[in-house]
């Protein structure tokens, strides 16, 4: 994960070994926060955007498996 605060952007490269291509590369611009929550034994990173945004949140789960979610719409 690569993040530049002060220029909204969070890119995400998800590979399952190094030497392997991305199985996921996102570049979001207009990021407004991100953090890390832990949940009923789930690590998540949770992406917000602002609310005249199209996108309302990004969730990627670490733990227990490799999950990825994109809400639209109202903030959830």
């Amino acid at each position: 994960m690569y993040i530049e605060p002060g220029y909204e952007v969070v890119r995400l490269r998800l590979r399952t070994v190094p030497e392997r291509p991305e199985l996921l590369d996102l570049d979001l611009r207009g990021v407004q926060s991100v953090r890390v929550e832990r949940i009923h034994c789930r690590e998540l990173v949770r992406v917000d955007f602002p609310d005249d945004s199209p996108a309302s949140a990004l969730w990627l789960r670490m733990k227990p498996a490799v999950a990825l979610h994109w809400s639209y719409g109202v903030a959830s």
